[in-house]
């Protein structure tokens, strides 16, 4: 399945911190939109075969979002999965690991 992503949906995706990071994106976006490039949402269902707290088996969704309407630039890297790519959930369970109990 895919959908279009809003401009706002594909900012806010780029986690911009400057006004200079919004302007690029920004443009980017038109670039794409404007032709036949529409940035776009695939999302794909996948199941886990791991328990959620009370033992039950869950089935997640992993989403990945790319600058424009093609497949070719998806990658293991930027497929997210309970809002985390694979480098920040490694990110994450170093980030856990190291805090104090």
């Amino acid at each position: 399945m895919s959908d279009p992503l809003s401009l706002q949906e594909y900012l806010q995706e780029r986690h911009l911190t400057t006004d200079d990071e919004r302007v690029i994106f920004t443009r980017m976006y038109n670039d794409g939109a404007a032709g036949k490039n529409q940035p776009t949402k695939f999302t794909q269902i996948i199941t886990y075969d791991a328990p959620n707290a009370y033992g039950t088996p869950v089935r997640g969704m992993s989403q990945y979002r790319s600058i424009d309407a093609s497949k070719a630039s998806a990658a293991w890297y930027s497929v997210i999965v309970d809002n985390f790519t694979e480098t920040g959930w490694l990110a994450d369970q170093v980030l856990k690991s190291k805090a104090p109990n």
